[in-house]
C-alpha cells in the first residue's frame, strides 16, 4: 500500500484512539507494509520527537522527558506525517530557521483530535 492511499486522517484516528501503542505499530506495518519501530530517547528540550522513514523501514523517536500524554501526541504527530507527508520533509522544516509549514500544522492539529477524543473518553484521567 503506498501511503495515504486507502487511509484517511479519520482511519487513522480510529486506528489510533483508545489503542495501546503495540496494537497500533502492528495495524501501520500490516496496512503501510512497512517495519515501524517507537523509541524512546534522550533528545534536545526543544526537539519533542521526529521520525526517520527510509525504504520500508521507520523510526520514531520520542523525548522520555515528555509526559505520557506529550508522549502521545508526538506519536499521533509522527504518525501523520508517516501516512500523509513524504518522509524527511517535516523534520528538515522543523529543524531550519524558517516558519513551521503546513505538514507540521496539519500533524499538530491531527494530533490535538486524536488526545481531546481520549481525554474525552477519560483515558487521561
Amino acid at each position: 500500500m503506498t501511503r495515504g492511499a486507502r487511509m484517511s486522517p479519520e482511519d487513522l484516528k480510529s486506528l489510533l484512539v483508545g489503542r495501546e501503542e503495540r496494537e497500533i505499530v502492528l495495524a501501520l506495518e500490516e496496512l503501510l507494509g512497512v517495519r515501524l519501530e517507537v523509541k524512546r530517547c534522550s533528545l534536545p528540550e526543544e526537539i519533542p520527537g521526529f521520525l526517520m522513514a527510509v525504504g520500508g523501514r521507520a523510526r520514531i523517536f520520542i523525548s522520555e522527558g515528555l509526559e505520557p500524554l506529550d508522549q502521545r501526541f508526538v506519536l499521533a504527530h509522527e504518525l501523520f506525517h508517516l501516512v500523509f507527508h513524504p518522509a524527511g520533509v517535516h523534520f528538515w522544516d522543523e529543524m531550519s530557521l524558517f516558519p513551521r509549514g503546513s505538514f507540521e500544522e496539519e500533524a499538530d492539529s491531527f494530533a490535538l483530535s486524536v488526545v481531546s477524543e481520549e481525554i474525552c473518553l477519560g483515558m487521561w484521567d
